[in-house]
């Protein structure tokens, strides 16, 4: 018999502020009304901007553009006073609509990019069409440019939103319906919830002895702490693990990042360039390394960001703090140094802009290191031998950190090749059986072990996933996938009626085209024509451009004999097909804009 699951906390919370425990938002806006100077400045930075409700009149003009790997062309127009996106597909016929919708928000300040989200139902979802601020003009959204993308059924998730907005909540326990309270970062993304120093400040209540506890000052903190506040959206490892009963939605400043997320990376990693790469290679620099005080506030003032005029002098005065002597300054002889770089910055050398993995991204490279500036950075071949922690992971117990190592190596896998994929899952499946024996079965455990017996098709995937499913710290995320598992391999043994349950719970939980197709077809094996026919037809509407569902759906509606109807479906399918075969040089929207041609690396 197991024993009892382990009941206790991963680690003890600890913090000087009580407002870390005790307080609860109060909203930027009321912090303005004392630190005037501090808004007006923080309000002209790019996080002030991060994520904002769309206004047509201030956001790039209409464009048409055809995208050739897919096929497809998008619009973007004006529609009584809103910003619209749509996407079409174009045959001999004329045009079939793919999807139109206004877009609610916009995610970026626009300095390299402006992606932006559409609101179905409470439900955002990513458009598949970006403003990139290098090529200025519309192109496709990063992931997108391929021929098979997700158009506008790409959900935007709890944990991409909150790195964009001051808070985001969930709405009915989902992935992506979302409440958006407070949009952007402001202040209480960084001194935590204000409403104690508020209530305290204003009531005049006295502060004991000079350190007031109501409001965190992260630069009163260790490096380590006043770091966390910059990795919970700055640092994102090849791999990655919520810890035991916690996330990081739940972090709050004034804590260690690694008492709710501890992130991973392969042991030979050299701080890649990637867009959300700046913490690793920071760590990864010698400069951090070698100094007890360098971090990310050391360079960038939170508070206020360097005009364009004044950029290359304001990083020099930064660099010249620490390198301003004989022995530590610049090695390279002074004409070729400004041979390199005219203006003497000591950043275009050793801190270059450099690709991301998101194409037409570039980003100053983190890692401070002597480099030619159009070096490309050496990396070493990824191994699957180790994955090591990011961050201090000592307040963790061994079996913790042996369940976020588990976690890790699982999120890792599903982003590398088949083969080293598998390598990868084996790794995972180790390390959480091992927890999994040791009693520690919570739904992290339960639900990862769900997920990599499912894939070898094991039928003990469903008693993982059911007991996944009725812990009592099941997520929304652990939920759906859960619910897939159940739902794919009920199907697969022909419990059409479990499958059934399985599928219409999840589409309670999000809103994705696969949930409602799988869903209508274990409807219509079961008999229930019309319920099928609503359920594909909610398919349909998520995702007209495929030409299974329309096939699908023509099938069953013929089975109810709706012939003119399913007869329109046929149509549609048949002339997606035709569409989608015939040859790109053919498309009659020109390739109108640079951004029509981007290709993922």
């Amino acid at each position: 018999m197991l024993p009892a699951r382990d009941e206790q906390p991963p680690t003890k919370l600890v913090s000087r502020y009580r407002s870390v425990f005790e307080s609860e938002f109060s909203g930027s806006a009321s912090c303005q009304e004392c630190h005037i100077a501090e808004a007006r400045s923080f309000n002209q930075t790019p996080h002030s901007h991060s994520l904002e409700m769309v206004i047509a009149e201030d956001e790039p003009s209409d464009v048409e553009f055809a995208h050739a790997a897919s096929r497809r062309a998008y619009r973007v127009f004006r529609r009584d006073g809103e910003l619209w996106h749509q996407e079409i597909a174009n045959d001999d016929q004329g045009e079939i609509s793919l999807g139109e919708f206004p877009v609610a928000w916009r995610i970026g300040s626009g300095h390299h990019s402006r992606s932006y989200l559409i609101d179905v139902d409470g439900y955002l979802f990513e458009s598949p069409v970006t403003w990139y601020s290098a090529t200025d003009s519309w192109g496709m959204s990063p992931g997108y440019d391929f021929r098979d993308h997700e158009g506008f059924s790409r959900a935007a998730h709890e944990g991409c939103v909150q790195c964009h907005a001051s808070r985001v909540e969930s709405a009915e326990n989902s992935t992506h319906h979302l409440n958006i309270i407070e949009p952007s970062i402001g202040c209480e993304s960084c001194h935590g919830p204000g409403a104690m120093h508020v209530r305290e400040r204003t009531s005049e209540v006295s502060i004991v002895g000079e350190f007031d506890d109501t409001i965190v000052r992260p630069g009163e903190q260790s490096r380590e702490i006043n770091e966390a506040i910059c990795a919970r959206c700055h640092l994102r490892g090849a791999g990655w693990s919520n810890v035991r009963g916690r996330s990081s939605i739940d972090f709050r400043p004034g804590l260690l990042m690694t008492d709710f997320r501890v992130d991973f990376a392969p042991e030979n990693a050299t701080g890649e360039m990637k867009v959300v790469g700046h913490f690793e290679q920071m760590h990864a620099s010698r400069c951090y390394i070698e100094s007890d005080t360098l971090t990310c506030t050391t360079c960038h003032n939170p508070h206020a960001a360097p005009s364009a005029e004044m950029k290359v002098e304001y990083y020099q005065r930064k660099c010249l703090s620490c390198h301003e002597s004989e022995d530590s300054g610049c090695t390279l002889p002074e004409p070729e140094r400004l041979a390199e770089s005219p203006v003497d910055n000591c950043v275009a050398c050793h801190m270059p802009e450099s690709g991301t993995d998101i194409p037409h991204f570039s980003f100053t490279h983190h890692c401070i290191a002597i480099r030619h500036p159009r070096q490309h950075d050496d990396q070493k071949e990824e191994t699957l031998s180790k994955l090591v922690p990011i961050g201090d992971v000592s307040r963790l117990s061994g079996l913790d950190l042996e369940r976020c190592l588990g976690r890790a190596w699982l999120r890792y896998g599903d982003s590398l090749k088949t083969r080293e994929r598998f390598a990868a899952f084996d790794k995972a499946a180790t390390r959480l059986h091992r927890v999994y024996q040791a009693g520690m079965q919570d739904a992290g455990v339960s639900g990862g072990l769900a997920y990599l017996h499912w894939i070898k098709r094991d039928p003990v995937c469903i008693d993982f996933a059911q007991q996944a499913l009725s812990s009592p710290d099941c997520t929304a995320k652990i939920r759906s996938d859960s619910l897939i598992v159940l739902g794919d391999m009920h199907f697969e043994r022909g419990d059409m009626e479990a499958a059934e349950s399985a599928f219409d719970e999840l589409t309670r939980l999000r809103l994705r085209y696969t949930d409602w197709q799988m869903l209508g077809i274990c409807r219509a094996r079961l008999g229930k024509i019309d319920e099928a026919i609503l359920a594909l037809q909610a398919a349909v509407k998520l995702k007209p451009g495929s030409v299974e569902l329309h096939l699908l759906l023509a099938t069953i509606l013929n089975t109810a004999g709706q012939k003119s109807l399913a007869e329109t479906h046929r149509k549609i399918a048949l002339r997606l097909e035709k569409q989608l075969a015939a040859d790109s040089q053919q498309n009659r929207w020109p390739e109108s804009t640079p951004s029509a041609n981007h290709r993922r690396p």
